[in-house]
């Protein structure tokens, strides 16, 4: 450039459609993180987006969770109350992991959720009664756990 000064970069590209100017990616990355630290062999860069783990999370526009396919991973430990907290998920595949403990409570404030997969897993307790409150829900599936009651 005239006077001898260094050019100044040109526009960055962002990595992800997602990309925010800091690294603090909202609420539900936090869940995810809280619940994926169970699942020691996780093959994910938990320094990007969420919406940008491949097959495993799948966002809307607005860059919300709608999807969450953890079946067939290593996770051990409880399904985070936190899951509440994703309020627009649609569809949960949590079968064929290590989960153990209760189906959490909170699970009752998917609104959105359709589809609900937790089979063969080793989950205990009773079926949350706030599972009937998901209006949307279409599909679930609870079989080879160790669950009692009914299905609200």
């Amino acid at each position: 450039t005239a006077g001898g000064g260094a050019t100044p970069p040109g526009p960055v590209e962002p990595t992800s459609r997602y990309q925010q100017t800091n690294t603090y990616y909202g609420d539900e990355h936090e869940v995810l993180i809280v619940f994926l630290n169970n699942g020691a062999g996780m093959d994910i860069d938990r320094t990007k987006h969420h919406c940008d783990w491949s097959g495993r999370v799948t966002c809307n526009d607005k860059g919300r969770v709608t999807e969450l396919s953890l079946f067939g991973e290593s996770i051990e430990g409880r399904i985070p109350t936190e899951i509440g907290q994703m309020a627009e998920l649609d569809r949960l595949f949590l079968y064929d992991t290590s989960l153990t403990g209760s189906i959490p409570t909170e699970i009752g404030r998917l609104m959105e959720l359709r589809r609900l997969f937790l089979n063969e897993n080793s989950l205990t307790g009773p079926i949350p009664t706030e599972i009937g409150l998901l209006k949307q829900l279409s599909l679930l599936s609870l079989y080879s756990n160790s669950l009692t009651g009914l299905i609200p």
